[in-house]
């Protein structure tokens, strides 16, 4: 009988030492998870960061870029206003210049 037992406990030490092995490893496996996970979300966040970042580039370089092109197209609106002003007062001189050439065509032809 003492036999018996003797072996249910040696085999019931076996079995704790088993356990014992599988929840240490268990927990040292949580622990690597745990760690990796946190380098994970780190490096996420860095890139998020990083993307913000180059996002914001981008949208300074956007705004600065429309705000060029609207200054640009007033100076060439501004340049066509001009020109048409121009062209008026140059049709209005060719005009002028051709009643004065037609006045003095008719002028010579009574003399």
């Amino acid at each position: 009988m003492r036999s018996i037992l003797q072996e249910k406990l040696t085999e019931d030490q076996g079995f704790a030492i088993k356990e014992k092995e599988r929840s240490k490893t268990l927990f040292h496996e949580v622990v690597r998870l745990g760690e990796q996970q946190e380098r994970s979300s780190e490096m996420i966040a860095g890139l998020n960061m990083a993307l913000e970042s180059k996002l914001q580039s981008l949208e300074t370089k956007y705004q600065v870029t429309e705000r060029a092109l609207l200054a640009l197209t007033e100076r060439g609106q501004a340049g066509l206003s001009n020109l048409g002003e121009w062209n008026e007062q140059f049709d209005k001189k060719v005009q002028s210049l051709e009643n004065n050439i037609y006045s003095l065509t008719v002028k010579t032809e009574h003399f």
